[in-house]
């Protein structure tokens, strides 16, 4: 389900609401992208609360130490396994949607045995530790940046609890009690803002780089979609003679590593000038166009299928050989014939037909892949005179090395 720049702008603008939810796809997809990062945050920090809330042993032990043997049996033999477990469903990550209610639970469990250990106290300072269940809060609120929904449900239980405690457990006088008060709602207030700060600018920060992501791939698109239209040919979808240009660039810098050999084909469609006098150019403009479908239903995905220019093509097939590329010749010449494109003026087969050169590079003479056009070139022109819709081969550029050298010294006698 993909999300527009449009609605990520939407949110960004009505992010200064209270409302701080996005709709239900961007959501959806916000939960998803961050599961992964909560979890370690829930994991990480529940290891050390809960090793913080081991260490209150110490304070049962200086000013509870009556009750210190029910502090361990509560602590040690609940809480602590329970939390035990909760961590390690985090971490073998089977309770991935619902880690946030599992931690928002563990922390009103905490609250409860701590309550508990309070109604189970025969200590006279027992109001004392009243002071401290604030801290059970904000643990949730900050320290483990429970999703706002679940802090206030987890502080909302939490006060329940402790409203309970005020009422059934008796404290020195009203002035104490009014400082647990205090206390209590102040941590209780104070962490649910700052929790509700973090996951805002959390959320923000979610949109501002999910924004930049997709702008990144609008761009590439139109980048990809801009050099599409430099150089393909809108006619047939093959490559253009721009495109071939540059390919031939390439390959004779040996950037592209794939063309180390390399079979080349060239083709040219028979008697298409006649073809479009006699039908007209809207008609050889599908002629060209069903042809160029032809040639790639032919080619992998390598290889390079360029219009030459007018009725003329050109394949590049890395890693063919001669042979190889003979019979891909073949192949193409049968799938145009399979066209039954008709061609009055095709005498003898009243069908849109085509002639084929083909050369394979020679790496031993020192060929560039102008060279080996020039060879398929000579090839078609065979093909073109042996009576047409045929596939001729040039073998070897000896040759044309030879006529090369001959021409090259008959230069240098008349310099």
């Amino acid at each position: 389900m993909t999300v527009s720049i449009t609605e990520i702008d939407k949110h960004i603008e009505n992010h200064s609401r209270f409302n701080m939810s996005f709709d239900q796809s961007l959501e959806f997809r916000f939960i998803e992208e961050t599961q992964e990062s909560r979890r370690r945050v829930l994991f990480n920090m529940g290891l050390l609360s809960l090793m913080f809330y081991m260490s209150f042993l110490l304070n049962d032990y200086n000013y509870r130490s009556e009750d210190f043997d029910v502090a361990v049996i509560i602590r040690f033999c609940v809480v602590m396994p329970l939390a035990l477990i909760c961590l390690c469903l985090l971490k073998t990550k089977r309770i991935r949607k619902h880690q946030e209610l599992m931690m928002a639970l563990l922390i009103t469990l905490t609250m409860l045995s701590s309550a508990v250990l309070t109604g189970l106290s025969k200590s006279h300072a027992v109001h004392i530790d009243l002071f401290a269940l604030g801290l059970i809060s904000m643990v949730g609120n900050i320290l483990y940046q429970l999703r706002f929904q679940y802090a206030v449900l987890s502080s909302f239980i939490n006060s329940v609890i402790m409203i309970y405690m005020l009422i059934t457990f008796p404290t020195p006088d009203q002035s104490t009690l009014f400082m647990i008060v205090m206390i209590f709602t102040a941590i209780t207030v104070s962490s649910l803002i700052a929790n509700y700060r973090v996951e805002k600018a959390e959320r923000l920060s979610y949109l501002l780089s999910k924004r930049q992501n997709l702008s990144l791939l609008k761009k590439n698109a139109q980048y990809q979609e801009y050099r599409s239209l430099a150089t393909k040919d809108h006619l047939t979808g093959v490559y253009n003679r721009r495109y071939f240009d540059e390919l031939h660039s390439r390959i004779n810098k040996g950037v592209d590593k794939r063309f180390r050999t390399y079979g080349v084909i060239m083709l040219d469609i028979d008697h298409f000038k006649s073809f479009n006098d006699l039908y007209g150019h809207p008609a050889g403009d599908v002629c060209l166009s069903r042809v160029g479908e032809a040639l790639m239903s032919c080619v992998r995905d390598g290889d390079v299928v360029a219009r030459y220019g007018g009725e003329e093509f050109v394949v590049v097939i890395p890693g063919f050989n001669l042979s190889q590329t003979a019979e891909r010749a073949e192949k193409i010449r049968n799938s145009i014939l399979a066209l039954e494109i008709p061609h009055q003026s095709n005498k003898g087969k009243y069908f849109v037909t085509a002639s084929f050169g083909v050369a394979s590079h020679c790496e031993d003479y020192g060929e560039t892949l102008e060279d080996a056009v020039k060879r398929a070139d000579l090839a078609l022109y065979e093909a073109k005179h042996g009576g047409r819709n045929q596939v001729q081969i040039n073998c070897s550029p000896r040759g044309n090395v030879v006529n090369n050298i001959r021409e090259n010294r008959e230069s240098r006698i008349k310099v």
